[in-house]
């Protein structure tokens, strides 16, 4: 039970389209007595380095783009906060640019602020992204080393079967999880 917003439950959300029950919501709102999922997660496992590869095809413009941009911008948030290595590689048909953020980046607001305006256009190219990540990664001399690989794209690419086997040899250097965001789904693969 409380007050916090982020994790009140769906029946508890459900009030505010009754307009009878608006009243109770907010009653129970200041009572701090609604009803909250209670979050438990390993501390641990999402404290390293990550390495963002952000689609910047021709079908992602628009709201897909506005949607990269936007999360681009929070897992950079977040690993400020916490003090994190934090790269981003930008691809369409290759590798389009790579912006850098170690931890004790000094002035990192004109390297975001070219992150968040820019768009490349283009088709899609699956493997070039991943192998910079990968690379970096492995040759990488300080924090990025076991860096998590997070992927964003809206569709599909095909990759051979070659890549697919160096990527497998290539895991050790890799971190816990390569996480996907294809068309709004995420899928992790540990």
């Amino acid at each position: 039970m409380g007050d916090d917003l982020t994790r009140v439950t769906p029946y508890e959300l459900t009030q505010l389209a009754v307009p009878e029950l608006r009243g109770l919501f907010y009653h129970n709102y200041l009572q701090r007595s609604l009803l909250q999922y209670r979050c438990e997660y390993e501390t641990n496992k999402s404290k390293g380095a990550m390495a963002l590869c952000v689609d910047n095809s021709g079908s992602m413009s628009g709201q897909r783009e506005l949607l990269a941009k936007a999360l681009s911008a929070a897992l950079y948030q977040f690993c400020r906060e916490d003090n994190r290595h934090f790269q981003v590689i930008h691809f369409s048909h290759a590798v389009t640019r790579v912006y850098d953020f170690p931890p004790d980046c000094p002035h990192p607001q004109k390297l975001l602020e070219n992150l968040l305006s820019r768009f490349d256009g283009g088709g899609t190219n699956f493997v070039a992204p991943i192998q910079k990540a990968v690379e970096t990664i492995c040759t990488h001399p300080g924090d990025l080393k076991g860096a998590d690989i997070i992927f964003i794209s809206d569709g599909d690419c095909w990759v051979g079967v070659d890549f697919v086997e160096w990527f497998g040899k290539k895991r050790s250097c890799v971190g816990h999880r390569l996480l996907w965001a294809v068309g709004g789904w995420v899928y992790s693969q540990s």
